[in-house]
């Protein structure tokens, strides 16, 4: 129901609220009293006489707005674009022929309910895990090689290399088509979005026949915390429409480099494109490239950032975790969500099959997500930096495990030095 969606602001409901707590509040009302000082830092409601503008503000900064009049205006936007969606008037792409390039499905019917109605395209190879060769060539086996050796079991899917190297073709194809006019990707702030984008680029290189543009978001005001575009509703796809930004050659040319970066063999350029600040046209990608960089292996343990919350996770947990619980409560632990949770059981599977586990997983063939999982002592000692691992992955273009390996405390960027590991 559109009004229990939390990125969902119906302005009447939200002006009756803040009369109730108001009156609440009045009354004395410990949870209304609670509500207003947890939103509004200036407001204590023992001390102050409170207002209707300091609920109202209280309301304003729940949903991640500054002030009252921004929900407002905010609120109504979605009312329009909702009124607009009932009424069914020409769809809004309808001017060009028009693919829409997301990287997975979640908001492939959003749109059509939204009133669009040009093609749409899933690309789905999860960039953000495993090896991003540099050769164009090898690129697409490879990546097929790793989804089937790393992804596909867990999902109990039986297709192989040669059907994912079809599939992806096939994408490309659709990606690439020529009587296309305008292409828009819809991304977010996290590296799995970031990374399709940067892909879906490279492969667009000199299409001087087309209008590419981007619709890309890193919050949307609501009362819960914002991940992606799967969480809005129509009306609120309906809306970012406006917000879409036209590729020109310079965004080109940084993305370009920037993946190109991501899939060098050491990290040193991604390194250089962040201390020289040339990546300014990509607003969000400073960001997902140091949090890219966490994945290589910590100093102390050995572990990527991803591991190391999760086994942190499980270190304080009381009892055993169902996979799947495992995966939400490292999501709300993730700084810049970017996995699913089968990339996730993907990552964590291998610290499983180590000569000395640092995870006991307990289950049958099946649903992974339902398999229960405990840290070991093993797992306890590499977390404290008595026992580091080493543990053969990619991250990018970057080998991790072989002889020579990159390694840093996961917070200060300078302290990223070459380790070298004993054969």
């Amino acid at each position: 129901m559109l009004q229990n969606n939390p990125f969902f602001i119906d302005v009447d409901h939200q002006e009756k609220r803040a009369k109730m707590l108001l009156s609440a509040l009045k009354h004395k009302d410990a949870k209304a009293a609670s509500f207003v000082e947890r939103f509004n830092a200036s407001v204590v409601t023992s001390k102050n006489e409170i207002s209707l503008a300091d609920v109202q503000h209280a309301i304003a900064t729940e949903h991640g707005l500054p002030n009252w009049n921004r929900l407002i205006v905010h609120g109504n936007e979605l009312a329009r674009h909702q009124t607009a969606i009932t009424a069914n008037p020409p769809a809004l792409d309808e001017d060009m022929v028009t693919l829409h390039v997301r990287c997975g499905h979640d908001i492939k019917e959003r749109l059509r309910e939204g009133g669009f109605v040009g093609e749409f395209l899933a690309l789905i190879d999860p960039l953000c895990i495993g090896p991003l060769p540099s050769c164009d060539e090898q690129f697409a086996v490879i990546r097929a090689q790793y989804i089937v050796n790393a992804l596909l079991p867990i999902m109990n899917d039986v297709r192989t290399c040669s059907d994912i190297v079809h599939e992806e073709k096939c994408r490309i194809n659709t990606l690439r088509k020529s009587n296309v006019e305008r292409i828009v990707f819809w991304v977010e702030h996290d590296g799995y979005d970031q990374l399709m984008l940067l892909h879906g680029l490279s492969l667009l290189l000199n299409r001087t026949d087309v209008s590419i543009e981007i619709i890309e978001l890193n919050n949307f005001p609501g009362t819960e915390r914002f991940i992606g575009m799967g969480q809005l509703p129509a009306c609120a796809i309906r809306a970012c429409w406006q917000r879409r930004k036209l590729v020109n050659n310079e965004l080109i040319s940084q993305a370009a480099s920037v993946w190109s970066a991501f899939r060098a063999d050491t990290p040193l350029p991604l390194l250089s494109l962040l201390k020289n600040k040339k990546i300014g046209m990509l607003p969000n990608i400073s960001e997902v490239i140091i949090r890219h960089l966490q994945e290589l292996p910590h100093t102390d343990t050995g572990l990527s950032q991803t591991q190391n919350i999760a086994l942190n996770l499980l270190r304080t947990s009381s009892s055993p975790l169902a996979c799947r619980e495992w995966f939400y409560a490292y999501q709300k632990h993730e700084p810049l969500p970017f996995l699913g949770d089968t990339m996730f059981f993907a990552l964590m599977k291998p610290l499983s099959e180590l000569e000395s586990p640092l995870i006991a997983l307990t289950g049958t063939s099946g649903d992974f997500g339902n398999y229960s999982v405990k840290i070991t002592q093993a797992g306890v000692d590499c977390l404290l930096g008595k026992a580091p691992v080493a543990i053969h992955y990619h991250v990018g273009g970057i080998s991790v495990g072989d002889r020579a390996r990159w390694c840093w405390d996961h917070r200060e960027i300078s302290e990223l030095y070459r380790q070298c590991v004993t054969p």
